[in-house]
């Protein structure tokens, strides 16, 4: 890091120090530059949208030919973010649940990202052989079509439901 990029940071955490400590904090709070020293990123008033994938996870077939469910598979949906002080892509989990005993599950997340319908999902086996082994899966799913006919909140938020029904 060059000398003015470390003199600018440190002159700007004394700032903040200093409005904190006068009870100013509110004024700068959501302000740009914070951020270009690490601070986080304000989030408060942006219209973001509420997910619910529901479904089922089956896999090998039982005796009379249906698929069966596959108990306790954690299921986790995340969504791709750049992280602007190290310039790279990392993966943030968004939600993250267990199936149940029929293979069932349901996930409801808030992407804060009004223009982000693209999500990955990651099948994860952490019961082992007890009910059978899995390898871990992902595959994403892009819900852009959906967000046309989607539902609005009373706030503009867009509300998508959907079912999405996995074969191992």
């Amino acid at each position: 890091m060059s000398m003015i990029k470390k003199l600018k940071s440190v002159f700007t955490k004394l700032i903040v120090l200093f409005l904190n400590t006068l009870g100013l904090s509110s004024f700068i709070a959501c302000d740009g530059w914070i951020n270009d020293v690490g601070g986080s990123v304000c989030m408060y008033g942006v219209p973001g949208n509420f997910f619910t994938v529901t479904g089922s996870i089956t896999g090998d077939t039982d005796n009379n030919g249906t698929k069966e469910g596959v108990p306790n598979l954690k299921i986790s949906v995340s969504t791709e973010t750049s992280n602007a002080m190290n310039e790279h892509s990392e993966n943030e989990t968004l939600a993250s649940i267990n199936t149940d005993e029929n293979g069932h599950y349901s996930l409801s997340w808030n992407d804060m990202d009004s223009k982000n319908f693209s999500f990955i999902f990651t099948i994860e086996d952490e019961d082992g052989e007890k009910n059978g082994t899995f390898e871990t899966t992902s595959f994403e799913e892009n819900y852009t079509a959906l967000s046309k006919s989607a539902e609005k909140s009373s706030f503009g938020n867009l509300i998508i439901k959907t079912t999405k029904n996995i074969e191992l």
